[in-house]
């Protein structure tokens, strides 16, 4: 028997976990909210502000050697 989506977000909310995370097998940085918040925050800028954030961002990674 499946849990009702209610429950389902009840539970997510609970164990501080992304609804995704409870349901798959997704990554570990769905448990930062705070991560996702910023990222959300980001998509909803205008394109160019948003692109060139990512810009940084994947510079920083490439930098970083990941």
């Amino acid at each position: 028997m499946k849990p009702s989506i209610e429950i389902a977000v009840k539970t997510a909310d609970a164990l501080d976990i992304s609804l995704d995370y409870l349901v798959s097998n997704s990554s570990l940085i769905t448990k930062d909210k705070k991560i996702l918040q910023r990222i959300e925050d980001i998509i909803n800028m205008p394109e160019q502000e948003c692109n060139q954030i990512f810009s940084v961002i994947d510079a920083l990674i490439r930098d970083y050697g990941l």
